[in-house]
């Protein structure tokens, strides 16, 4: 995807140049063979940033609908029931932008670099990380709080982040330009609920999950057709390169028109979310037989084209520079994504209960809607904190116990090197 990237060392605005530089130094190698490539490693505050945004709206989706079906919870179903209402929608607030945000993030960090699919290292890292959480922690996890509902679910992100440079990997191999490597995709992301439904047909797949939430089985299976359906939006961030990402954000907030007509936008995005956005509707997420598939096609194209363009509206309002703590949880957001199915039940079995009980009672309407609305909204935040902080500290911790491990030059070598010095 190399026609994509602009030449690193082509002049820039001011502006974009200090953001590029004091703001997260998006710097190119040395080697002439990667000149025209936006080195990886290299971050920007407003990545991490965007990063903070779309965890809080995985982790706020996913309390909100344990929350509107709460049956994973024993005690609160009566509470809550399942009508439409505060409880069904602002969880939803964010949910176009998030998963598919941060799949096109991971695109946007390889613009232009060729993948190395003979050095299969980055692939491996990331589906040993999913193994490690499906197969090591969820197990004992669920076992102990007695959960009907898996806690591994979510690791589906993970392989089809890996299906997704791996698909993107061969395109380039095989040589499809940028372009090509998008169209196809997208058919990809048009085709795969209906041929995913023949293979669960072909390997007389057992709903065991139905019946537990308004979700089918397909949505705590860690495969699934989304692993094929979100190869699209990782192919368009690898045509988006992170500093033309960075260059739209400057121009955006440095032109009030553009400022206030990106807020209107995204506002109307989240007003879609809010009332619209029904994923039981849209072929993204799990597999259809044909007239179904059918059926659920202009919902399916109407999401995704709001789940393309509301990260990139995310990212054109955000400030580029450091938020304080939230740039530093915005870089921890990893571990919180691996985690945060277990923090929420251990945060949520003992006490969304009571606060939904204490909340349920009140009598005056309006209040009881804000108490509500509280609970769905700073807990999960409290949640997403308190595992990006942890992820600080446990790095932290060891970066201490390797630096201890790293053996320390005897003061025979630290004497040689002061006389060298003089």
């Amino acid at each position: 995807m190399a026609e994509t990237v602009e030449d690193v060392e082509s002049p820039r605005p001011p502006r974009v140049e200090q953001l590029l530089t004091e703001g997260g130094a998006l710097k190119a190698p040395d080697t002439p063979e990667k000149k025209n490539y936006v080195h990886a490693s290299a971050r920007s505050p407003l990545f991490d940033n965007i990063k903070f945004v779309f965890m809080y709206g995985i982790v706020q989706w996913h309390s909100g609908r344990c929350g509107q079906n709460i049956r994973c919870m024993p005690g609160a179903e009566a509470i809550l029931g399942e009508e439409l209402g505060i409880l069904n929608c602002f969880p939803k607030c964010l949910g176009s932008a998030c998963l598919t945000g941060f799949m096109l993030i991971a695109g946007v960090v390889y613009a232009g670099r060729t993948i190395n699919l003979r050095k299969p290292s980055t692939l491996l890292h990331i589906v040993g990380i999913a193994l490690a959480v499906q197969y090591g922690l969820a197990p004992p996890f669920d076992w102990a709080l007695a959960s009907r509902i898996p806690s591994n679910g979510h690791v589906w992100f993970m392989y089809a982040l890996a299906t997704a440079r791996a698909f993107v990997g061969g395109a380039q191999l095989a040589g499809l330009s940028a372009r090509a490597i998008c169209a196809f995709a997208l058919a990809v992301n048009l085709f795969a609920a209906l041929g995913w439904h023949y293979v669960l047909e072909l390997v007389g797949y057992q709903r065991q999950y139905d019946g537990l939430t308004w979700s089918s089985s397909e949505w705590f299976d860690v495969v699934g057709s989304r692993w094929f359906t979100f190869i699209l939006y990782f192919a368009v961030g690898c045509l988006l390169p992170a500093e033309k990402l960075v260059q739209w954000n400057a121009t955006t907030r440095g032109s009030p028109l553009l400022w206030r007509l990106a807020l209107f936008t995204l506002g109307v995005n989240f007003f879609y979310n809010l009332w619209r956005l029904d994923l039981r509707a849209s072929n993204l997420f799990v597999s259809a037989p044909p007239q179904q598939w059918l059926e659920r096609m202009p919902v399916h194209i109407e999401f995704t084209i709001i789940s393309t363009l509301s990260p990139i509206l995310i990212l054109l309002v955000l400030p580029p520079h450091r938020v304080g703590r939230i740039t530093d949880w915005g870089e921890n957001t990893l571990f919180c994504y691996l985690v945060h199915p277990f923090g929420l039940k251990l945060v949520y079995k003992p006490l969304l209960p009571v606060l939904l009980f204490a909340a349920n009672g009140v009598a005056f309407a309006p209040l009881r809607n804000l108490l509500l609305f509280l609970i769905l909204s700073v807990l999960p935040l409290v949640v997403q904190i308190g595992l990006c902080h942890l992820s600080i500290v446990l790095k932290a911790t060891y970066q201490k116990w390797k630096n201890r491990k790293e053996p320390r030059p005897s003061k025979e070598a630290a004497a040689d090197v002061v006389v060298s010095a003089k």
